[in-house]
């Protein structure tokens, strides 16, 4: 990490007598990047989603048969709840790396404002974020090429098309989504356990008890928890339609992103 913040107009301030260099956004950048590229876990966990949300989606469209009049959306994306699982894991171990390893102190001693700490590793979660799912709705694509025919036999390259293209974006949007969730619930409560368990609840066990209780009411519920996001990707989401499914996830980052930044700013880091 960066060694200290600067002193005064001549930076000076190392404890050697040389001038430190000034904090800058670019410099947290790249310190957070090198943080993240020497970390052990990333390529596993990033490497073994996409294999396990492609496999995944291989071994459930096997399934598919033209009879059941499956979406094609359905089909590419039927491995979302692994990809969602393997990007939660990475916005939490970002988020309370630090905390867990004891360098936190170091971190925020060299960066007092703390705030560009926090947007540097959304940018970096970010960026991991959509390659892994852009990797992962590529293979899922590559992989269900024969089932989405038949699920919707010469549909291609008609609307239906549109709509699978749209649910591959929305596979990508969703998991960085659920990432940058997962990284604010880390920096707020500082431990992994909580920041991977909460999404984890809500999404895998909560959303589906309320689908399985239809109505009125379950399904306004659903459509204001971080689970109406899955309406980008199928129909078997919430019913709230794509546009409103992001936006209610994209408000429960942001709230969940501010209460981080505020806790990072007003309470002590060790």
């Amino acid at each position: 990490m960066l060694t200290s913040a600067p002193t005064g107009p001549g930076r000076a301030g190392g404890t050697d007598g040389q001038p430190v260099a000034a904090v800058t956004p670019l410099r947290v950048l790249a310190s957070e990047a090198t943080k993240l590229v020497g970390a052990v876990w990333w390529p596993w966990l990033l490497g073994g989603t996409v294999v396990v949300t492609v496999a995944v989606t291989l071994v459930l469209a096997s399934f598919v048969r033209p009879e059941e009049g499956v979406p094609a959306a359905q089909v590419l994306t039927a491995g979302h709840p692994v990809l969602a699982l393997g990007l939660l894991g990475l916005g939490v171990l970002v988020g309370a790396g630090d905390f867990t390893t004891g360098a936190a102190t170091s971190t925020y001693l060299a960066v007092p404002r703390r705030l560009p700490v926090l947007g540097a590793q959304a940018v970096l979660t970010t960026g991991a974020a959509v390659l892994t799912g852009s990797l992962a709705a590529a293979g899922a694509a590559v992989v269900t090429d024969g089932a989405r025919a038949r699920a919707l036999p010469g549909a291609l390259p008609g609307p239906d098309h549109l709509t699978t293209v749209g649910a591959g974006v929305g596979l990508v949007l969703h998991g960085t989504g659920l990432a940058l969730l997962a990284l604010g619930l880390a920096v707020l409560v500082r431990r992994p356990g909580p920041a991977l368990v909460g999404p984890v609840v809500l999404l895998l066990l909560v959303d589906p008890l309320l689908a399985a209780g239809a109505g009125p009411v379950t399904d306004v519920v659903r459509g204001l928890l971080p689970a109406a996001g899955t309406a980008m990707l199928t129909e078997a989401g919430p019913p709230v339609g794509p546009l409103r499914g992001g936006l209610v996830l994209a408000g429960w980052v942001a709230v969940v992103t501010a209460a981080a930044a505020w806790r990072l700013r007003t309470r002590d880091v060790t």
